[in-house]
């Protein structure tokens, strides 16, 4: 069993905490939501709001958002006795993304003009509790398919977000604090040499080297057989005339082993 404090940040922020005593650890996050919203009718009398508890709230344990079909254990593996939950309302912020490819000069950003009429747009939506990483992985994940010729990916480090010409550079900012809480549109630079490369082509690449490094291998074995299969001639004669010829083919084995050497 677990008490449970709720930093309400819901609504009017009133009552500013809410306490939820002995809760089991199996109880699931969307039940504390059911519990919450019974508190609230209880306190207040003017409460009126018709929405499904699931659809309103959000519940947060610091930085992480807890999962409705989770269960409350799955969040204090410490076995502590006490847990404080804030609780937010469930309001998701629409970000447009333009992505655009850059190369820099003497501190500058410079992209092509062309590059710019035919930018790719990303449409992403996302909790306005998020943050600006959780934005940027995001990204990551849309846009798996930019390498550039080293196949490397890209990365947090190589992703810059411009709102309004000024990079956004701060990781942990919340996404409603961006824009007073408004839709976002966002620039992306990405360096020139990242582009995006269907698997297709990269699979068509690895195919090729495997061949060529078939071809050679072939080509290896023939060397070392034409090298190693030496003609053995065998003759069948009596007498001295026998012992001659098996001279002479004997020399003449030794003629092409020197021949293949060289």
């Amino acid at each position: 069993m677990v008490n449970i404090t709720i930093t309400n940040q819901f609504g009017d922020c009133q009552p500013p905490t809410l306490s939820l005593t002995n809760i089991s650890d199996d109880i699931t996050v969307s039940s504390i939501g059911i519990l919450i919203e019974n508190q609230f009718k209880c306190l207040k009398a003017e409460y009126d709001d018709q929405r499904d508890p699931a659809e309103k709230f959000v519940l947060y344990c610091g930085t992480k958002m807890l999962e409705g079909e989770h269960q409350v254990g799955d969040y204090n593996t410490a076995g502590l006795p006490e847990l404080t939950f804030y609780l937010y309302e469930r309001r998701f912020i629409k970000v447009s993304v333009k992505v655009v490819r850059y190369f820099m000069c003497c501190g500058v950003f410079f992209n092509p003009a062309l590059n710019s009429l035919f930018a790719r747009k990303l449409s992403i939506e996302l909790l306005d509790q998020e943050t600006v990483l959780k934005l940027k992985n995001t990204i990551l994940e849309q846009m798996e398919n930019y390498t550039n010729r080293s196949g490397e990916h890209l990365s947090l480090e190589t992703l810059r977000l411009v709102n309004q010409r000024f990079l956004v550079e701060d990781n942990l900012q919340q996404l409603k604090d961006i824009n007073e809480g408004k839709d976002l549109s966002l620039t992306l630079l990405v360096p020139c040499q990242y582009r995006a490369r269907s698997k297709a082509s990269s699979a068509g690449s690895g195919k090729a080297a495997g061949e060529t490094e078939a071809e050679a291998e072939d080509d290896g074995s023939a060397s070392s057989k034409s090298v190693g299969d030496i003609p053995v001639v065998t003759v069948s004669a009596p007498g001295d005339s026998a012992e001659t010829a098996l001279n002479e083919a004997a020399a003449d084995a030794d003629s092409v082993s020197g021949d293949a050497k060289n």
